[in-house]
Formats: structure tokens, sequence, C-alpha cells
């Protein structure tokens, strides 16, 4: 009797000793289309820009870490004033020039937060508010694709011609 209730505690023992699996953030890959269908889908008007962030300034918000700008905050950080330059999406492609000040909202999933972008090229969709363009990042990329290839680039276009609206992700 005294070997089994052994061998149970040993067992259970392991078992509250054994290493918990560790939390880590599951993001699915960058994909344009999806951002495009989630941005049409939404009661509010979207802008899609192909464009950069001018690199001054997302370094004077880097170095002052200003109001507003905490990269570890829980809540949602808004960052004001950052200057976006490209081309909007029209029938067209890519064609039309856009160059304002633009806010990010950044935020958190769970422990995980996302900080600036960079000055590369970026595929935007800014949610056009009455306060301006604001852009929401998060730490699985939010509403923006960095570095976005020619084929997403297509398929975005496409999508806001009214084409067929798939990507390389769909069955």
């Amino acid at each position: 009797m005294i070997r089994p209730t052994l061998a149970l505690l040993s067992a259970l023992l392991a078992a509250l000793l054994a290493p918990l699996p560790s939390l880590a953030l599951s993001c699915l890959a960058p994909d344009g289309v999806r951002l495009y269908q989630q941005a049409a889908a939404s009661p509010r008007p979207y802008l899609v820009v192909l464009g950069q962030f001018h690199q001054a300034e997302l370094d004077a918000v880097t170095l002052s870490n200003g109001p507003g700008y905490d990269e570890t905050a829980a809540a949602p950080q808004i960052v004001h004033n950052l200057r976006f330059t490209g081309q909007a999406l029209t029938r067209r492609g890519f064609t039309f020039d856009f160059d304002r000040q633009v806010s990010l909202k950044l935020t958190c999933l769970g422990p995980w937060c996302t900080g600036l972008p960079s000055d590369a090229q970026t595929l935007a969709f800014f949610d056009v508010t009455d306060g301006g363009h604001l852009l929401e990042l998060t730490a699985c990329g939010g509403m923006a694709i960095q570095y976005p290839d020619k084929a997403t680039l297509q398929a975005v276009a496409r999508c806001h011609r009214g084409g067929a609206c798939t990507s390389a992700f769909d069955p």
C-alpha cells in the first residue's frame, strides 16, 4: 500500500514541478488583403497609403519619450503630428500624392507592445477620423505592413478596383 501511494505522490510532485508552457504571442502573417477587407468592413472610412514616416520626427518622439508615448504602457498610446509621405490608393493604383501629419495609436496585446515604426516603406491603412488620419499599430502589426512586396500591393489594388479580393493565405 505504501509503494503505490509513494508512486502516486512522486508522479504528482513531478507534474507540479514540470515546466509550464511559456506564454507566447502568435500573430498571423501580415496580409494586405485581410487588412483591406477589415478596413472595407469598418463603418468608418479608411485611406490606404503606400509611403513612409519621416525619420527625424520618429527620432524626436523616441528621444523625448514625450507625453503620450511610453513603449511599455499597457493602455493604448496616441502619438500625434508624425509626417507620412507617399501615394494613396485610387482605382488606378497608388497614384494620389499624400503628405500629411498623422497620428499613431500604439496598442499592446497583453504583455506584448508595439513601438514606433521605422521610416521603411509602409502600406498603411489610415482610419479617417474627425481629428485627421489615425494608424493603429499593435504587437502583431496592426493596420500596417512594412516592406510590402509587389504581389501584396497588386492584390490590394485589385481589391480596391472591385476585382478578386483574395490573398496567398486564402485556401
